[in-house]
C-alpha cells in the first residue's frame, strides 16, 4: 500500500489506507468505507460486514412487525370476545 499514489496515512494506527478508510474511534482502528460504529453490535460497519447489519436489521425489523401483528391479532379477539349488555339481558 505504500507505493499506492491514492493510499493515505493514519497517524492514530500508523499504517497506510485507501482514500474511502476512515478511523473510528469507538474501536481505535480503521474501517475501509466505514459507515457508522453500531452500539448494538458494538462494531464498526464498513465494507466487510455490511451485508451482515443490513440482514440484522432486516431481521430484527421482520422480528418487531410479525410482534405487531400477532399483537394486533391478540387484542381483536379479546375485544370480540367480550359481550355486549344484550347478551347479559337475554341471558338472565
Amino acid at each position: 500500500a505504500e507505493e499506492d499514489e491514492d493510499a493515505l496515512f493514519c497517524r492514530y494506527c500508523q499504517k497506510f489506507v485507501e482514500v474511502e478508510t476512515k478511523h473510528c474511534w469507538e474501536c481505535n482502528k480503521c474501517i475501509e468505507t466505514f459507515d457508522h460504529h453500531c452500539p448494538w453490535l458494538n462494531t464498526c460497519i464498513g465494507s466487510h460486514n455490511y451485508t451482515a447489519f443490513l440482514v440484522v436489521v432486516f431481521a430484527v425489523g421482520s422480528v418487531l412487525l410479525l410482534l405487531c401483528v400477532a399483537a394486533l391479532i391478540l387484542l381483536t379477539m379479546v375485544l370480540g370476545m367480550k359481550s355486549s349488555p344484550e347478551d347479559f339481558e337475554a341471558r338472565g
